[in-house]
């Protein structure tokens, strides 16, 4: 269980903060020889949005079901159950291609891999899932260097789309969440902030927003409102 704070900032100062920070931590290894990879998710909900509404109503307790790949490779994918407790996340998983996990999440009689008594197998069983929204993105991951469990990514060019787009090449006409000049950092960590990353923040006048990719996206497919 870690804590998980979330930045929307500009690509100016993101960049001014990868330099900062690269003194500090080094690239994750999933990083391309460029610096990054792509992040592709197909997120699952309920008939009535019950994890989109857990979030829209502000839900201390609340999850997200996603099938997870990375750079567009089809061979072995990640089936996440993220869970959040206000701002500590944990995340229940299973690895596999997409035809068995889409059927761990969507049929019910299958016997569910996740550890024992974990949350992932309450939550598929009692509740029928069906996959909603893509979102795909371009993310760079810094891991810290000097032994502690300290994660910073930065998500870039952020778009979203039905179901389908997770399986295909992306378009010009696919949709963008946001502004094309605005990134999403994500910080992640167990116990207390470092030093050096509280004190960049605070020169930065940047303070942890609420931001959900998947709601955000739900908004823009399905023409949600608040």
């Amino acid at each position: 269980m870690r804590n998980e704070l979330k930045f929307l900032m500009s690509k100016d100062i993101a960049n001014e903060l990868l330099n900062k920070f690269s003194s500090h931590m080094k690239l994750d290894t999933n990083c391309n020889s460029e610096g990054f990879y792509f992040n592709r998710s197909l997120y699952y909900d309920t008939v009535k949005f019950k994890d989109y509404n857990q979030y829209i109503n502000g839900e201390r307790r609340r999850q997200k079901v996603r099938i997870r790949s990375y750079d567009f490779k089809d061979d072995l994918m990640t089936l996440e159950i993220k869970n959040k407790d206000n701002r500590k996340v944990w995340k229940d998983k299973i690895k596999g291609n997409y035809d068995q996990l889409h059927k761990i999440i969507t049929d019910n009689s299958e016997i569910k891999n996740f550890k024992s008594g974990s949350f992932g197998d309450f939550l598929l069983t009692k509740h029928s899932y069906s996959p909603k929204v893509s979102v795909i993105y371009k993310r760079c991951a810094l891991v810290c260097g000097f032994g502690t469990d300290l994660r910073i990514t930065f998500d870039y060019n952020i778009r979203c789309g039905n179901y389908d787009m997770f399986f295909r090449d992306l378009l010009l006409k696919d949709k963008f969440l946001n502004n094309l000049d605005t990134v999403v950092m994500e910080v992640k960590f167990s116990n207390k902030m470092p030093h050096f990353l509280r004190k960049t923040l605070h020169f930065y006048e940047l303070s942890p927003e609420t931001f959900s990719k998947y709601s955000e996206s739900v908004n823009k497919i399905y023409k949600f409102k608040d």
